[in-house]
């Protein structure tokens, strides 16, 4: 485990160097679900937004998560740079920092969900 672990409501969830998800039951560390496969390392802690878990990795990937089945869906995989820090959640929202110097605004409620990259890319 790199980054922070998360406990919330009697689970415990963190992501690993070798690129998976966990959640155990914080009383005896049964496993809520199988490990949770991912493209590249989870250097920071997931965040929750609703029902889910908002995880990213170096691979410049960010992943939703549901806490209660551990099925994965992908947010968005374009993110330049990787993601070494927790996404900051508001509403549907997600503000993600890269390694790479930019900041994401993510809407997940979205097919296409960019909404903008500081500081742009230059053209």
């Amino acid at each position: 485990m790199w980054g922070e672990a998360l406990v919330e409501d009697g689970y415990v969830y963190f992501g690993t160097l070798g690129g998976h998800v966990y959640g155990l039951r914080v009383t005896d560390g049964a496993p809520r679900w199988q490990p949770v496969a991912l493209e590249g390392a989870v250097r920071a802690g997931p965040v929750t937004q609703g029902q889910n878990l908002i995880v990213g990795t170096d691979a410049g990937r960010l992943y939703s998560i549901h806490k209660e089945t551990g099925e994965r869906d992908m947010v968005y995989d374009q993110i330049s740079g990787g993601v070494f820090s927790r996404p900051a959640v508001v509403g549907d929202r997600l503000f993600v920092g890269t390694a790479s110097g930019r900041v994401y605004a993510l809407d997940v409620t979205r097919r296409d969900p960019l909404l903008w990259v500081y500081p742009p890319s230059s053209k």
